[in-house]
């Protein structure tokens, strides 16, 4: 699947790409300075022609591990873009230290213009990434973890379960998998979310299609309350 722009004149593009057992992920590329790009999880497996497409608008010079649970692509996107930096939030630091990857650099000292702003999101164990980016008509706002919008459950048998009895899918969910399992605070994350929804962004979720509509913000800012206090 290609490069889809999420809203003509931001400069974010969403690529989704399947992980084994657990479906339909989202890799998040973002315009930082003209010409240059940082890919927010980074598929495993990328075709040439899709490589080409990301590199039609601009050279990619940062790659970001959301958190430390999405590393997959890091190896081959680190070697096919060796002068790129990597960064991620300082709770996946340690467990991105390891052999096979190059060093990362906490996602704060990532450099970017005044609209586009990369927060790490406080609360869990492995880490959390928000972006919020303010060009074009609307905000878009990358939303990691705790909320989710896959269209089915996860493939494999036992994570399908979980979902399930969960209630975190299909449709917009809070991700209680990772609420219950990851988070040491999700009430911090949820009111940092809740504060980065001004503006009726358009939300992209880790895993799901981007959520448009003005009725989506409105569930999910519900859904964000219910366990923000």
């Amino acid at each position: 699947m290609a490069w889809n722009e999420v809203l003509e004149g931001s400069g974010v593009w969403v690529h989704a790409y399947e992980v084994r057992h657990f479906g339909p992920t989202n890799a998040f590329a973002v315009q930082l300075h003209p010409g240059e790009l940082a890919v927010v999880s980074p598929p495993p497996v990328l075709s040439d022609a899709d490589h080409a497409a990301l590199g039609a608008h601009g050279r990619v010079t940062a790659i970001v591990a959301p958190h430390s649970g999405h590393d997959l692509g890091l190896p081959a996107w680190q070697a096919r873009y060796p002068e790129a930096r990597s960064y991620a939030p300082s709770a996946a630091l340690a467990a991105l230290t390891r052999p096979g990857l190059k060093s990362f650099t906490d996602l704060s000292g990532l450099l970017t213009p005044p609209e586009v702003v990369f927060r790490e999101l406080l609360g869990s164990k492995n880490g959390g990434t928000l972006v919020r980016v303010l060009r074009g008509a609307r905000p878009v706002l990358y939303i990691d973890e705790l909320l989710g919008n896959q269209a089915a459950p996860p493939p494999h048998p036992f994570w399908k379960f979980a979902f399930w009895v969960s209630g975190s899918a299909p449709g917009l969910r809070i991700n209680r998998i990772f609420k219950t399992v990851l988070c040491t605070e999700p009430g911090r994350i949820a009111r940092t979310l809740l504060e980065a929804l001004e503006g009726e962004p358009i939300l992209v979720p880790s895993h799901g299609a981007p959520l448009r509509r003005a009725e989506d913000v409105v569930r999910a800012r519900a859904l964000l309350q219910s366990i923000a206090s």
